[in-house]
């Protein structure tokens, strides 16, 4: 049973030549090919090799994993003349990846005690796109020679894995191979995403001239291996504890759990956007700078706009005179929650967890606003351009501006997907994949004082969106970390990044950038330690609220609604775009003006 399984594994590394040659034929089919390696090759590494990695590796491996996937980038920034050298050498990488997972796919076909019949079929099918992705890597650039000659290794290597799964077995994965693993991982991410092999026409924009429908076709493909290979893993590992199997499962109890309350803030956001103030600049324009910072913050608070969306409607208030204390509060407070953020909160953090994030995002939000707002340069927040906008009434007093209809309701909807739901999936797998790492994670074991100051720091860098953040945090709590120490990552994380400072800079100066640093982390450590006082110093959060394993109707139903939401905007525009505009804010959802 066992060799018939490796020659059946051996034939699906094979069919990848050959379905390349023909999908590769017209330029829809090799939309569908990039749609199909671009996710199945990308789940599989995020759900199986990377999980494994991070288990043996540690904090060292997410390390690794970040130089693989963003070292190209970074080198190719400093080192101009040395583009093409480092495309070259993380294809390699990538290849040379591809072999060495070979070899231990074939040491797990050779173990009776493992290799049952759900995960023999799981090793044959998981290699069908790894067989594909070998030509679409390393054919455009190498030519025929290295492609086959990767394959033949990668046969040879699944053929030595299986005659010698038992010492392989028997030496297990060392940290030292795990974190070599990681780096691995991140170097076939980083070719998967940024495609260099291919060139410039088959950049995000690729394929011009075909309906981007075709890598989305491709998409669902893609995705429909990777959720078959993830079935066939948890069905061949129910019989023992495995804990590298367990982001698999905890990616779906993850996502079981968030569903209903996504779907309802979606909704709800997207009703949210039809019926805004017809004119929100004059409303923000009265009162004193206190007042004018608490509307900034009760507009922005509810809105489901992200930390790269914000942005520039933050700039367009500034255009139209909105005053200082009134802008930075709302720049403060809209990625700070959103209504799918705060729904989100309720089962994933708690009501307890829930109403501190609340009250401490309004908190902050005004603090804020009011402090780096009131100390803007006399006019500079309010140079106002007549020209219509997001936040502008667009219609003149002799035009009956239209009522929203429902399709203006799910046009909006669809927005807010798009914008949205990139992150969210992001923070969903992190979460997923970072629970192996909590018991060795070094600040778990930190002070209170210490863990608050570490995360309030961590989420400068870190450009994630409140929804997105929230599935992360709830692990972390489930691990252990205090409660201050979550919030304050998630007060910091949505509304500090790179692109707010220099939006900041270039608008007000290098001292108010400077300032708003400044107060956000202060303001994000107080909090904190005012919540570990109040709710305790951690350890007391319920993991189990995170298990949900078999799932209701309810849960079902609104992860089907989801999932078709999250469909249709892929099948719309493709993965790769879906995910490129929404990490880059060009999809932010707009107030509707009626």
């Amino acid at each position: 049973m066992h060799l018939v399984t490796l020659v059946a594994s051996l034939v699906a590394l094979l069919f990848g030549p050959f379905a390349y040659a023909w999908l590769n034929r017209q330029r829809r089919l090799s939309a569908v090919l990039d749609g199909f390696v671009f996710v199945s090759i990308a789940g599989i590494v995020l759900l199986e090799a990377l999980p494994e990695a991070v288990a043996h590796g540690g904090v060292l491996a997410w390390l690794a994993l970040a130089i693989g996937m963003f070292g190209p980038t970074l080198a190719e920034s400093l080192l101009h003349h040395a583009a093409r050298e480092t495309h070259l050498l993380t294809l390699l990488l990538g290849g040379f990846g591809l072999i060495l997972h070979a070899t231990v796919d074939g040491a797990a076909l050779s173990e009776p005690a493992h290799a049952g019949p759900g995960l023999a079929l799981a090793v044959v099918l998981h290699r069908i796109p790894v067989g594909l992705a070998i030509w679409w890597l390393l054919r455009p650039t190498f030519g025929l020679r290295t492609a086959w000659l990767t394959l033949v290794l990668m046969l040879v290597g699944t053929a030595a894995g299986f005659s010698m799964g038992g010492e392989i077995a028997a030496h297990g994965t060392t940290p030292a191979l795990a974190i070599f693993q990681a780096f691995i991982a991140g170097s076939i991410l980083h070719v998967v995403f940024n495609k260099p092999h291919l060139g410039d026409r088959y950049a995000v924009d690729s394929h011009d001239h075909v309906s981007p429908r075709y890598e989305g076709i491709g998409n669902v493909l893609g995705l429909g291996v990777v959720v078959a290979v993830a079935l066939l893993h948890g069905e061949a590992h129910s019989s023992h504890s495995n804990p590298i199997e367990l982001p698999w499962a905890r990616l779906l109890d993850l996502t079981l759990i968030s569903a209903p309350a996504l779907l309802l803030g979606f909704g709800l956001a997207a009703a949210l956007g039809l019926w805004l103030p017809e004119s929100p600049v004059r409303w923000l324009q009265r009162g004193p700078a206190l007042r004018q910072a608490w509307r900034g913050m009760l507009f922005g608070l509810p809105l489901p706009v992200c930390s790269c969306g914000v942005l520039p409607v933050y700039r367009s208030l500034v255009q139209r005179g909105v005053p200082g204390c009134a802008g930075i509060a709302f720049l403060v407070a809209t990625p700070e929650l959103g209504l799918d953020a705060l729904l989100l909160s309720l089962p994933l953090l708690g009501e307890s967890m829930t109403l501190a994030r609340v009250i401490a995002a309004a908190v902050l939000a005004l603090a804020v606003g009011w402090w780096v707002g009131s100390r803007l340069p006399a006019g500079e927040a309010a140079a106002p351009v007549h020209t219509a906008g997001c936040c502008e009434p667009s219609a003149t007093p002799e035009q009956a501006p239209a009522s929203p209809s429902w399709r203006d309701f799910f046009t909006q909807l669809d927005e807010m997907v798009r914008a949205t739901g990139p992150w969210l999936i992001i923070g969903l797998v992190l979460a997923a994949i970072a629970e192996p790492l909590l018991d060795q994670a070094p600040f778990m074991a930190w002070p209170g004082l210490v863990q608050v100051l570490f995360f309030a720091v961590l989420g400068i860098p870190v450009y994630v969106c409140a929804s997105g953040a929230t599935p992360i945090v709830a692990i972390l709590l489930a691990g252990g970390l205090s409660p201050g120490a979550g919030l304050a990552f998630l007060l910091s994380g949505p509304a500090t990044n790179v692109a707010s400072f220099g939006l900041l800079r270039n608008l007000h100066g290098r001292a108010t950038a400077l300032r708003f640093a400044g107060a956000m982390v202060a303001g994000a450590v107080l909090l904190g330690l005012i919540t570990n006082a109040v709710l305790g110093d951690g350890g007391q959060f319920d993991a189990e609220a995170l298990h949900h394993l078999d799932g209701n109707w309810l849960q079902w139903g609104c992860l089907a609604l989801l999932g078709l939401l999250v469909g249709a905007a892929v099948l719309q525009q493709g993965a790769r775009r879906f995910f490129a505009d929404g990490l880059r804010g060009e999809h932010a959802p707009q107030p509707h003006q009626h």
